[in-house]
């Protein structure tokens, strides 16, 4: 992966082609509005730490994420998206 740059009607473009995480929005802020983001998923990435430790720097990126989409910052317990009604079912007619 590399640069590209290219004139185009005497008007200088830069085409930039990488691999890179992007908040378009904090780029539109940062240009003032001139840069224009083209991206297309490729693909999933492994963190290499675990985003539950406090000070990690993946806990970081997640309280950021969850903070820029108006979600608390700390992360539901998974025990908030079981099925109550479901467990009690489970209980009855397994146990």
């Amino acid at each position: 992966m590399g640069k590209k740059q290219e004139t185009v009607e005497d008007v200088p473009c830069g085409n930039t082609v990488a691999m890179v995480g992007l908040d378009q929005r904090a780029l539109r802020a940062s240009t003032s509005g001139q840069a224009f983001p083209q991206s297309v998923f490729d693909h999933w990435g492994m963190m290499s730490f675990d985003p539950l430790e406090v000070g990690s720097q993946e806990s970081t990126l997640v309280t950021q994420i969850r903070k820029r989409k108006g979600l608390k910052e700390q992360m539901t317990p998974l025990s908030e998206f079981e099925d109550k009604l479901y467990l009690i079912w489970l209980c009855y007619h397994f146990f």
